[in-house]
């Protein structure tokens, strides 16, 4: 990720942090390292802020008691639906629980259908 050149998306940031997980910190001590070497750019202060704005979108919104709550009972397909719905919630697709539901809903009957052709 370079985080000089402004053209990071909200996307691949959400997906950074997520896949960070519990290196994060230890990623931002590798940025702030190469940044004392390299005068100029403030690169761990973008760094921060980036982190710090999209740090709370990479919680899960829709989790498996929702899914239950929808009548999905836990197994592949359940799994698979979480996935998308993770997948959906970085891309940006939805902000709220009430969206993610009801994406939620869609991909259950969608995956109900292919399990049962």
């Amino acid at each position: 990720m370079h985080l000089s050149r402004g053209e990071i998306s909200p996307k691949a940031v959400r997906r950074f942090v997520r896949d960070s997980g519990e290196n994060l910190i230890a990623i931002r001590e590798v940025v702030k390292a190469d940044a004392s070497c390299r005068p100029g750019e403030d690169r761990i202060g973008i760094f921060d802020v980036v982190v710090e704005v999209e740090k709370d979108s990479v919680k899960p919104i829709v989790m498996g008691r929702h899914l239950i709550k929808l009548g999905m009972k836990p197994g592949r397909q359940f799994k698979a639906v979480l996935k998308q719905i993770e997948e959906r919630q970085l891309d940006g697709e939805f902000t709220t629980l009430a969206e993610g539901v009801t994406i939620a809903e869609k991909l259950s009957s969608l995956s109900k259908e292919s399990y049962e052709s």
